[in-house]
């Protein structure tokens, strides 16, 4: 078709307008090609019967009945309108060869209303009588075709169900066979009534009222039947020519994008934008720019991705957060624009610099260098304890004047190079605390030295002689065979412990070796006395 010029077109047009004004409408009869029913426990019979039956199935066990048609409409060419028509049997015992078998309408109601269905089940599934219960549930389920009010006085005649245009579009499919399925509406069966339609005999009535060789069907098509208008269709899509606006193709959507009243199947530029379809960049959207900016041949007006889509990932490129890698799902775990795919940083880098925020030792501070110089996993730049802080008392340990003994208050009453809580002098006045406290001073009172030094010389002046200064009074020395002129301690006390020849030593030897522990060293104490 795409090879035809525009002037062979439109003469094809021409020529089936004309052809299609000589051509008038015509009427079809097609008679059913079965029948039957289906009950609500999924009985199958072969008549046409649609009701309420009670006991039909046993004592109080009311069903209800829901009959079908098959119809060959293969051959119709295409229908513009549909009816269907049933024949109701008459009252029973009305006419004199069947006096017991019809009773096309047998129910307490004054009326009873059918409703003629679309039927999804497979013709022949109908037709031998498989299906069971969904059958009879399709049957009165479907898309509706006509519904229609009967009455006891139609007994005897044909019901004519003219069809909606749902029922037409169907019979244009040109379906080999083509159901119709019917139930009532309105019945009470629930109560136990009997209510039905079209009960009957073929053959009882019904041949004399209708010409079976008009239906050419034989008993089944004479219970019921279509006319079926018809109208010329040229390329047999379901369209009648006289609406049909492209002849010459078929086309039953009847698309018409430009909306210029040739179908898209035969307009040569279907979006009228004046580049024909062979051509337009966009032949269903209308641009006459043809504007194309990634070249791709697809025009920007009906390209997914008209800035292009390197990494072909479905995003366009100015869109596409990973341009140059595929990330359809265009993750961007940290908000940054930048897709996971092709993110260094996927999981961020809040001080930007180029280290992700999951590895980062300083994710708040920049330090692309990462040095963390104590190793406990906190960047220099960011940790307040650079160098350790081995007492955990939050100070470095390059300035913790206690680095050893927490003290995070970091006082120093003397202001010398350690923390009052480990120094050995706390007020700065070269007497140790130990010694502050043993003799009446105070270790944070800098002005109390003399005073303590004070009371040393008076304890010491009424201590026994020791004249090596030993720590060993100078009788116990001599009492022991010591030398009172050195220091003979370890002697002293060996004979003191070992022999016990001699007193023990008494409060003032042990103060003397205190003394000489605490730091306090004779000859310092005695330069002192013998200054005073």
């Amino acid at each position: 078709m795409r090879s035809l010029t525009h002037a062979s077109i439109y003469l094809l047009i021409f020529l089936c307008s004309f052809y299609s004004s000589l051509v008038s409408a015509e009427v079809s009869i097609v008679g059913s090609y079965d029948r039957g029913y289906f009950a609500a426990n999924g009985f199958a019979g072969n008549g046409y019967f649609v009701g309420s039956v009670k006991d039909f199935y046993g004592p109080n066990q009311p069903s209800e009945l829901r009959n079908w048609f098959v119809f060959n409409t293969n051959l119709i060419r295409t229908a513009t309108a549909a009816t269907l028509n049933i024949y109701l049997p008459p009252q029973a015992g009305s006419l004199q060869n069947c006096p017991n078998h019809e009773d096309g309408y047998a129910s307490q109601d004054a009326t009873e209303r059918i409703t003629i269905r679309h039927v999804s089940t497979d013709p022949a599934l109908l037709t031998i009588g498989f299906g069971g219960i969904g059958t009879f549930n399709d049957l009165g389920t479907g898309t509706i075709y006509r519904e229609a009010n009967i009455f006891p006085s139609d007994m005897g005649s044909v019901i004519a169900i003219p069809l909606n245009q749902d029922a037409i579009e169907s019979l244009n499919l040109h379906e080999p066979l083509w159901a119709v399925g019917g139930s009532i509406s309105t019945l009470s069966g629930s109560s136990g009534d009997n209510e039905g339609l079209f009960r009957g005999s073929v053959g009882c009535g019904v041949q004399p009222y209708i010409n079976d060789s008009i239906i050419g069907n034989g008993a089944d098509g004479i219970v019921a039947y279509l006319e079926i208008v018809e109208e010329p269709d040229f390329d047999n899509d379901g369209i009648a020519d006289a609406s049909d606006n492209c002849l010459i193709a078929p086309n039953l959507s009847q698309n018409d994008i430009d909306n210029d009243g040739t179908g898209d199947e035969c307009d040569l530029d279907k979006d009228g934008d004046g580049s024909s379809n062979g051509v337009d960049n966009c032949p269903e959207i209308a641009n006459s720019n043809q504007s194309d900016l990634d070249g791709d041949n697809i025009g920007d007006a009906c390209d997914l991705f008209p800035n292009g889509d390197t990494d072909n990932d479905g995003i366009d490129e100015i869109l596409d957060n990973c341009p140059l890698i595929s990330n359809p799902s265009q993750s961007d775990l940290d908000f940054d624009g930048v897709g996971d795919a092709c993110d260094t940083t996927p999981n961020g880098d809040t001080d930007n610099d180029s280290i992700d925020n999951n590895i980062d030792n300083c994710p708040l501070q920049a330090n692309i260098d990462q040095v963390d110089t104590d190793s406990d996993s906190v960047g220099d730049a960011c940790d307040l304890t650079p160098n350790g802080d081995s007492d955990n008392d939050g100070i470095d340990e390059f300035t913790d004047n206690c680095p050893t003994i927490a003290n995070p208050l970091q006082l120093n009453a003397d202001n010398d190079l350690f923390g009052d809580l480990c120094d050995p002098d706390i007020d700065g006045d070269s007497v140790l605390n130990l010694t502050e406290e043993k003799f009446g001073g105070n270790k944070m009172d800098a002005n109390d030295a003399e005073s303590v030094l004070n009371n040393i010389e008076n304890y010491v002046a009424t201590t026994p002689l020791d004249i090596d200064n030993d720590g060993v009074p100078d009788d116990y020395e001599t009492a022991a065979g010591g030398d009172t002129t050195s220091s003979t301690f370890e002697f002293v006390l060996s004979m003191l412990t070992v022999n016990k020849q001699v007193p023990a030593m008494g409060g003032i030897g042990l103060l003397a070796l205190g003394l000489s522990m605490l730091g306090l060293g004779a000859v310092r104490l005695r330069k002192k006395i013998n200054y005073k």
